[in-house]
């Protein structure tokens, strides 16, 4: 019953608009359970295995690494601060929706069952909870760091060093900062994480299929990202990694929020597979 190109096509018509927050938002906004109910699937004894090149076979039509890719190529020294700030406050939420998605979940004791087991142990909603909770634990404390910042205040931080590196006045802070609309974006992000559904089935197997797709893209985003800086300008690069910033008192690694999900979100991604499996 679901019909993710009509989904597809009020997304792209309402977020076709700005080049930065609504553009990136292009990258997860196409994902959603239908990937997981193609009909090119292997299906066997009812049982839908997904696995990595399923998801890939889904995603290699869209192109929102390549605009992100392509926006990161044509900015400039003038622009490069404000792109960041926004991709930055555009990821804002999905921490959020992981752990609404993950609290959701594990009320379903009807939903998730082994029948294998005796009707006393057959409750197994927890225990697809915890496949996508994963990416909230490192949401809310980054494991790698002794301090354990959350990754708002590693995303922050970045955006601290960035306008120090530009010199910008605490009036043109004030300025950016006021200019960041991500209502609308916010709004769709917990949509998509079924953070406003009516605790349906279907629309938490949605949600799923939006965490999937998520973590898949965000593994790409931010090697492009990470790439592209490294590429394009190597000394703002050097500056954060080399700079430490004081966020609600916690030191912080200037260049850490971008360096981390580089790796984790491949990370997240399994466990979101295995959750849906």
């Amino acid at each position: 019953s679901l019909n993710p190109k009509s989904l597809n096509s009020s997304f792209i018509r309402d977020y076709g608009a700005s080049i930065y927050i609504n553009v990136v938002f292009l990258l997860t906004t196409y994902i959603y359970i239908a990937i997981l109910l193609d009909s090119s699937m292997k299906i066997e004894n009812d049982t839908l295995e997904i696995q990595e090149r399923d998801i890939e076979q889904q995603l290699v039509r869209h192109q929102g690494n390549k605009i992100f890719s392509d926006a990161l190529n044509n900015s400039s020294l003038d622009t490069i601060v404000p792109l960041l700030v926004n991709y930055i406050s555009f990821n804002r939420l999905f921490g959020a929706g992981v752990t609404s998605l993950s609290s959701q979940l594990s009320t379903k004791s009807n939903l998730f069952r082994d029948e294998k087991e005796s009707p006393l142990s057959r409750d197994r909603s927890m225990e697809v909870a915890a496949s996508i909770f994963v990416a909230g634990i490192d949401e809310y404390g980054d494991t790698s760091l002794n301090n354990r910042p959350t990754h708002r205040i590693l995303a922050q931080a970045t955006m601290k060093a960035l306008t120090a590196y530009r010199n910008y006045t605490l009036k043109e802070v004030d300025k950016l900062e006021k200019s960041l609309d991500t209502s609308r974006i916010d709004s769709e992000v917990l949509a998509g994480y079924g953070a406003k559904a009516d605790n349906l089935e279907t629309e938490l197997f949605n949600a799923v299929g939006f965490h999937i797709g998520s973590e898949f893209l965000a593994d790409k985003e931010f090697v492009i990202l990470d790439k592209q800086l490294n590429a394009k300008y190597p000394d703002l690069v050097e500056y954060l990694k080399n700079a430490k910033v004081s966020v609600s008192g916690k030191e912080i690694p200037a260049y850490h929020w971008v360096k981390i999900h580089t790796s984790v979100e491949e990370d997240h991604f399994e466990y979101a597979l295995h959750a849906a499996n």
